[in-house]
């Protein structure tokens, strides 16, 4: 009769002995899977902090950009057209506007928020950066391996990060074309139907052409890469979508600065002067082809055959081949590798990290490891101030003396700033955009007047020969002055120069005028 009482009693122990065992089977695969999540996240969130405090660690040096990103913020300041701003080649409009889309955003920031120049250009460099880098981290799906990307792009010596912090709209077509560069090379995108596909890819074109129309004409290179790659579907509706793209900034920005323009300023940069390629601005030159990141691609394709990765695969893929196309028409320009090879890389070596990620299948802490190693060196190689390279604004005397200093140096009302160096425009109109004279020389050679561009070629081919500059001074009235570096005090009838910090600055003198203004004396009245 005892039996049934002992046999109930070994039961119920052996259930209770039993059931912690499961519970704590239980509780350590709950603690593994938080303890994945939690460094996943931790992984990603860092990715995100850093590509923010990067610009901002920079922007507290005192870092200024050197050229564009002061002249958009001056005229996001500004009320005049740039026919008010710069001497201007007739045939182009003097209310004209190459970036529109960004000055438009540049001043609604001032006119909202009251971001003077300075604040504008601050924002202007911690944005541009940022919006690249985001964009890469949202659109590869995996933090990680964007940020091992870019790093290897710095170690290697690209020029990637130094012009994405330039603070210039050019950083949002480059992140345009990484979103669109990863959307084609992802698998799931298949299964889109093409209107989702249309739509996206046509918010990005018009986000990229109103902001930066000056390269809209070059968007056919990634078509050329996707038709390679017998991708005809995106090919065509990358086609597709440009044209409406083309439309729609038209009609919010304007036929004329969309369509127009840069056509115009793109025949008048290169002109037909057999020397002018080494007269333009050092984007238009020739690129090195010595970048040893390169070795660091074949690299890659080296681990990933070993591997036993199928790399023949790589032949299929736009990124690829866009790189290849663009590198190769930046041995004449280098803006096609700047700007269009470059984000290629930066997509296609990501794509390689992911794919060796997936191979290798990093422990969360070897993974965690990674992510600290290649984020700090990542922030500690772009913060560090190597050669001065963003104190030395601080520096620059046009950028940080007192405006009363100028006073009675520069042009009077309504007179012409002659000089033969962008910089002078960039900086003097960056300090003073409200001022009352105009620049002959602004941010593109080819907008002057053809006879005022002729001198400055002369000017530039001759290192700044005193003598090329005679045709200006023989047009210049009293109210304007010429600015130029020369080693002596010049000496030229009916001038007079004193020194202006490192260079000189000259006016007219007695009674002499020019021979315009003595032929409109000598009229009747």
């Amino acid at each position: 009769m005892q039996h049934p009482v002992i046999l109930n009693g070994i039961l119920k122990q052996s259930l209770i002995s039993k059931q912690p065992d499961h519970i704590n089977f239980m509780t350590a695969r709950t603690h593994q899977e938080s303890l994945d999540f939690i460094i996943k996240l931790l992984i990603i969130v860092s990715c995100y902090a850093t590509v923010i405090l990067i610009p901002i660690k920079i922007g507290g040096l005192g870092y200024l950009p050197g050229d564009d990103a002061l002249r958009h913020a001056a005229y996001a300041v500004d009320d005049r057209a740039w026919g008010d701003v710069i001497v201007l080649n007739p045939i182009i409009h003097n209310n004209m506007d190459s970036h529109p889309g960004w000055h438009a955003l540049l001043r609604g920031l001032h006119n909202n928020l009251g971001l003077s120049q300075n604040g504008l250009v601050y924002f202007s460099f911690c944005a541009t950066f940022a919006i690249f880098m985001i964009t890469g981290l949202l659109a590869s799906r995996n933090a990680l391996a964007w940020m091992c990307a870019c790093l290897l792009l710095l170690v290697f010596g690209s020029s990637l990060f130094p012009r994405l912090l330039l603070g210039r709209p050019f950083a949002i077509t480059m992140a345009a074309l990484v979103a669109l560069l990863f959307m084609w090379t992802n698998e799931n995108v298949k299964s889109w139907s093409w209107k989702k596909e249309f739509l996206v890819v046509l918010g990005l074109l018009v986000v990229s052409i109103c902001i930066h129309p000056s390269v809209w004409f070059i968007w056919p290179l990634p078509f050329l890469a996707l038709i390679i790659c017998r991708q005809f579907r995106p090919a065509f509706i990358l086609a597709g979508a440009t044209v409406a793209a083309l439309m729609i900034s038209s009609i919010l920005c304007g036929g004329y600065d969309i369509l127009v323009l840069p056509v115009v300023q793109l025949l008048q940069a290169f002109g037909s002067d057999s020397i002018v390629v080494g007269n333009l601005v050092t984007e238009f030159h020739p690129a090195n082809t010595a970048d040893i990141i390169w070795i660091a691609m074949a690299g890659l394709l080296i681990v990933r055959k070993m591997t036993g990765d199928d790399i023949k695969g790589e032949l299929k893929k736009p990124d690829f081949w866009l790189i290849i196309i663009a590198s190769v028409l930046g041995l004449s320009v280098s803006r096609f590798m700047l700007d269009w090879a470059i984000p290629a890389m930066a997509v296609w070596i990501c794509r390689q990290f992911i794919i060796l990620g997936a191979k290798v299948k990093l422990s969360r802490f070897a993974s965690l490891g990674v992510a600290i190693v290649a984020l700090a060196t990542l922030y500690s190689g772009l913060t560090s101030d190597l050669g001065s390279r963003y104190t030395r604004s601080r520096k620059d005397s046009l950028l940080t003396r007192p405006l009363d200093e100028f006073e009675g140096v520069l042009p009077d009302q309504g007179g012409i700033l002659y000089s033969s160096r962008m910089d002078i425009f960039y900086k003097l109109y960056y300090r003073n955009p409200k001022d009352h004279y105009r620049f002959i020389l602004a941010f593109e050679p080819g907008l002057m007047p053809p006879d005022d561009l002729k001198v400055l070629r002369r000017v530039q081919f001759s290192d700044g020969l005193l003598d090329e500059y005679t045709d200006w001074m023989a047009k210049m009235t009293p109210k304007d002055r010429i600015v130029f570096y020369y080693p002596a005090k010049p000496e030229q009838e009916g001038m007079e120069f004193s020194k202006f910090y490192s260079f000189w600055i000259g006016r007219r003198v007695g009674e002499l005028q020019p021979a315009g203004n003595q032929q409109a004396d000598q009229q009747p009245k």
